[in-house]
């Protein structure tokens, strides 16, 4: 739903009182929204697509709920949550990244095995992502993990021997301390 406001400006003294200074237009578009949306800097969600007679979704191929998001030092959109394939992408479970130059979904890691709840990343890129997971990486990765070198081939480094249940939120302190919260009881 978009509403905006059009204003007309009639200079001449002529039609003094024969018009309305402003009006407001409403637009009322269903478009599938797939359990995310994007905004571009002009202010829609939609855009018309003169094929269908339909409006289409800026953004599109998620088919689970999303659970977490942060932009990433390289621009791109990072998303968790409980979804598979993001864009047709196999690799993409529970995790993957919008690149806003391609348009398109890309992988980030394989292998996680059930819900992102969180994404931080610190000073150095490096991103940390925090859910239900297990033996993600390793034997250790359970709950949480780090995730280096996203510009090139990502690798999994496990924080000690993970948590014994799941992690719902991350927060990086400027200093560089990892403080993580969440169900679990041993870490």
């Amino acid at each position: 739903y978009q509403r905006a406001v059009l204003n007309f400006v009639i200079p001449s003294g002529l039609l003094n009182g024969a018009y309305n200074e402003g009006a407001v237009l409403d637009l009322n578009a269903d478009f599938p929204a797939e359990y995310i949306v994007k905004r571009d800097p002009s202010g829609n969600y939609v855009e018309y697509n003169s094929g269908t007679g339909e409006y289409d979704s800026l953004i599109t191929g998620l088919n689970g709920i999303v659970r977490c998001m942060a932009e990433g030092p390289d621009g791109k959109i990072y998303v968790g949550g409980d979804f598979t394939n993001a864009g047709t992408v196999a690799e993409a479970d529970y995790l993957a990244r919008w690149d806003p130059v391609s348009e398109a979904w890309e992988a980030v890691i394989a292998g996680i095995s059930t819900y992102v709840y969180a994404l931080a990343f610190d000073a150095n890129g490096d991103l940390y992502i925090g859910g239900g997971f297990v033996n993600l990486g390793s034997d250790d990765g359970d709950g949480i993990v780090k995730i280096t070198d996203l510009s090139g081939t990502p690798t999994v480094v496990a924080l000690g021997t993970g948590t014994n249940q799941i992690v719902y939120t991350i927060a990086i302190a400027p200093n560089g301390d990892v403080y993580a919260g969440g169900t679990f009881t041993l870490a």
